[in-house]
């Protein structure tokens, strides 16, 4: 986060509903697949970050046509919440589902690929407890807030910047999230350079675009609370991921 010079954003983060169409297409593909695409990724000792060895996560791997199609379809938006500047799209990995006892120690991601991202929570089973992404706050000296998230939301955040994790275990079957990544366009070292002058971290709220936007981030002061989660009715079976 220190090498990190420029930044988008007055928090570093903003949660919204993602599109329901959008989702809708998200969700099916997963409903239908989740049987037959998931693998266990490769990890290694570089990757400590994530307790792969105890509760190892599985990645449901993309055609490449949906791949680009689905990170085409979310740059305006990531775009939209950074202001309206230019991005070009790097990294979406797939669908990833965390098994129970999954956590993921506090970290910034790579900084020439990784400036504005995204999570969208796609499915979660099971949960005997809600799963809170811990991210840092750039508008309160960079303390951990706790963000918690429902099927169909997406968090925006500047993933390079911000120091995010999940520290607590996953109490719960699974938790399935989407994730994908940008930079500003045809500059991967944009990190090196601090904010133009006169040029102020937007806050979202205050935004001249925020209520005319196509989809709305909701109240900024209700976007760290604890989402209600249903409890399980009855053991968690693998096979009904």
């Amino acid at each position: 986060a220190r090498n990190v010079k420029r930044t988008w954003t007055r928090r570093g983060f903003d949660k919204a509903p993602l599109p329901a169409d959008l989702f809708a297409d998200m969700a099916t593909y997963w409903y239908n697949n989740k049987a037959t695409c998931l693998a266990f990724e490769e990890w290694d000792s570089t990757s400590a970050h994530v307790n792969w060895w105890a509760a190892p996560p599985e990645m449901c791997y993309l055609p490449f046509g949906l791949k680009n199609k689905w990170h085409d379809r979310l740059l305006p938006m990531v775009e939209a919440w950074i202001g309206g500047s230019a991005l070009e799209r790097t990294d979406l990995y797939g669908i990833r589902s965390y098994p129970r006892g999954a956590t993921l120690l506090p970290h910034v991601d790579r900084e020439s690929t990784h400036a504005a991202s995204l999570i969208v929570n796609i499915a979660q089973y099971a949960m005997d407890a809600p799963w809170p992404l811990q991210i840092a706050d750039l508008d309160d000296d960079d303390a951990m807030t706790n963000v918690t998230m429902a099927p169909g939301e997406i968090l925006f955040y500047e993933s390079a910047r911000c120091l995010h994790g999940r520290t607590a275990p996953l109490e719960g079957g699974a938790f399935v999230s989407l994730f994908a990544h940008y930079r500003p366009k045809r500059d991967p070292t944009w990190y090196k350079r601090p904010n133009p002058p006169g040029e102020s971290p937007l806050d979202w709220a205050a935004h001249a675009d925020y209520v005319a936007h196509p989809y709305s981030l909701g109240d900024p002061s209700e976007q760290r609370g604890v989402a209600e989660v249903v409890p399980p009715t009855r053991p968690y079976d693998r096979d009904e991921l």
